[in-house]
């Protein structure tokens, strides 16, 4: 690790930083220099980790997942495509989005809007 520029500090009281590197999601702790938690994130898209449950949804070949703070990988959909955006704020300035995928408060949902031409085939880029 060259950079500590991605650190968070999800937990305001406790001595745990969360830190990315090497397609690895890890919570170490910074008093002890020991690792408390880890996950795997290889090739994982738009990501959205949920500090609570440790849970993360993500887009992976073109799907939407969720992996638990378990391990417990679950694919959310399996209808992506180049012509299905899953995971990415398409018109985000027109309708006040500022988040991907949205793990719910109670860390049993994930929010998901989706939009997409209603007869198939690809959108032209300005849209309308």
């Amino acid at each position: 690790m060259r950079s500590l520029y991605s650190a968070t500090f999800p937990y305001p009281n406790q001595t745990l930083v969360l830190l990315n590197v090497n397609q690895t999601r890890m919570l170490v702790n910074w008093k002890t220099k020991k690792v408390d938690w880890k996950q795997e994130a290889k090739a994982e898209i738009a990501a959205d980790w949920n500090a609570q449950s440790r849970a993360v949804a993500f887009v992976k070949d073109d799907n939407l997942y969720v992996n638990d703070g378990k391990g417990v990988l679950k694919q959310l959909s399996t209808d992506g495509s180049r012509n299905i955006v899953y995971g990415q704020s398409v018109h985000r300035d027109e309708f006040g989005i500022y988040k991907r995928n949205v793990l719910e408060q109670r860390r049993t949902e994930v929010g998901l809007l989706q939009n997409g031409p209603i007869h198939g085939g690809r959108l032209p880029f300005g849209g309308r």
